[in-house]
């Protein structure tokens, strides 16, 4: 038995703009300039309270918790008013079709567990996961390890038993300190044909060795 393991924003749905438009939206209540300091400032997969605290840093604001609370609920909220996230359909369809090849998935994200849930419902690919993994779950998001090992665990398997397939380097470091081997960065530097002839490679050797 192998596993898959896919980050969420980035790879399953293509979610960087709607992120960054809750994000100047939200802080617009707080700033005018609100536009410019995201700009200057973005880093998509950055975890969203880190960056909220960078962003108020930035943004001259003082310091307290109940405006950092305020500004990452109105970014969710903000981020929740869309359905029109574009799905990364060639994915969903190799998970598919894999999942019935002595092959366990999971959902690897240090999102809300709202935003994965409205990935779930639009995508209706609830049926394609062994294992979700949100904010919820844990207790440090990535870059730390704790998301891909809280997956590893629940799936029953060695790292070395799974391919994890990541869009950032805030991503990749995490699996990478879980201990997987195999870490691909979708879309990369090649072509979308390039990433899913790599894919098909890597999870065929890995099977191999299974």
């Amino acid at each position: 038995m192998i596993g898959i393991l896919v980050d969420l924003d980035g790879v399953l749905w293509f979610s960087e703009e709607l992120h960054k438009s809750a994000f100047i939206k939200a802080l617009s209540e707080f700033t005018d300039e609100a536009q410019e300091i995201v700009n200057k400032t973005w880093m998509f997969g950055e975890p969203t309270e880190l960056y909220a605290r960078k962003l108020l840093n930035m943004g001259g604001i003082k310091f307290q918790e109940q405006i950092l609370d305020s500004l990452i609920v109105k970014k969710r909220l903000f981020a929740d008013q869309t359905d029109s996230v574009p799905l990364n359909t060639s994915l969903l369809r190799f998970l598919r079709q894999i999942k019935n090849s002595n092959v366990l998935t999971s959902l690897v994200s240090s999102s809300s567990k709202s935003n994965v849930a409205k990935f779930l419902t639009i995508s209706k690919s609830y049926d394609i996961f062994d294992c979700l993994v949100d904010l919820s779950s844990v207790t440090k998001p990535k870059p730390h390890p704790d998301c891909y090992e809280y997956a590893i665990r629940k799936l029953g398997l060695e790292p070395s038993k799974c391919l994890a397939i990541e869009d950032s380097d805030i991503g990749i470091q995490s699996a990478k300190a879980a201990d997987i081997k195999v870490v691909l960065r979708y879309p990369g530097s090649t072509s979308g044909e390039d990433f899913y002839a790599t894919l098909n490679s890597e999870f065929l050797r890995i099977s191999k060795n299974d």
